[in-house]
């Protein structure tokens, strides 16, 4: 298994074998890029961390068996950096450094261009699912911000900074909000008082709108009935 270090490790040296030996770069990325790199792959979902550990996940596992061998493999970086130091020694021309590139993109894309039935199974589209729209039953997805439908015509959101549950001491977390999506309320022991910040137990129920705008009410145990509040 690798970890960041090792991985940071097998990036310098990825190709080397296939890089002429006074190359001014070897492996994959420059000192300052390749931890970007495997930043970059853990936001796009391609890798993740566990621990210490930097382990694949199905999405990147699925990308590797898709891609063209030319793509994968790091000879490629290799011959294009033993291209670079031609060009910079004026053994070989910028122009046509980039019209091979050029060539080779061509011919990829009309290799490949094509979509495969079979691979496109193989990937998510990288949005969470949460619960189902209250509203119309669409699927409901965690944005960077707010819990919204995916319905094309459905304007039904939760917001992450929810007035009324900051009001109540609670934020609208993912547990919070499948919750609510499920049942359509979700039971609290331990709100606070936004006037005595004193402790209290509740349950707050959700309705929705035709125009899909949530609004939320306490509801009190039967000891406290009659008690109740609204958005």
């Amino acid at each position: 298994m690798l970890t960041e270090d090792t991985l940071l490790s097998a990036m310098e040296h990825a190709g080397s074998s296939d890089t002429i030996e006074d190359a001014e770069r070897k492996g994959l990325g420059t000192p300052a890029t390749r931890a970007a790199i495997i930043e970059k792959l853990i936001e796009k979902g391609f890798i993740e961390r566990k621990k210490k550990q930097i382990l694949p996940t199905a999405d990147g596992r699925n990308l590797i068996r898709i891609l063209p061998e030319m793509i994968k493999s790091p000879k490629l970086t290799a011959e294009w950096e033993n291209d670079l130091t031609l060009i910079s020694r004026g053994q070989k021309n910028v122009e046509e450094f980039l019209f091979e590139i050029e060539k080779m993109v061509t011919k990829l894309v009309s290799d490949n261009g094509q979509p495969v039935e079979e691979y496109q199974k193989l990937f998510s589209d990288g949005r969470k699912e949460i619960g189902k729209c209250p509203r119309c039953g669409n699927k409901v997805y965690v944005g960077k911000r707010n819990y919204y439908c995916s319905g094309s015509d459905c304007s039904f959101t939760l917001w992450k900074n929810n007035r009324f549950f900051e009001s109540q001491g609670k934020i609208l977390d993912e547990a919070t909000v499948r919750k609510l999506l499920s049942e359509k309320q979700v039971h609290f022991k331990d709100l606070v008082s936004e006037k005595t910040k004193r402790k209290y137990e509740a349950t707050i129920k959700m309705e929705v709108s035709e125009t899909g705008n949530p609004k939320f009410q306490l509801i009190f145990p039967e000891r406290k009935k009659g008690k109740k509040n609204e958005e």
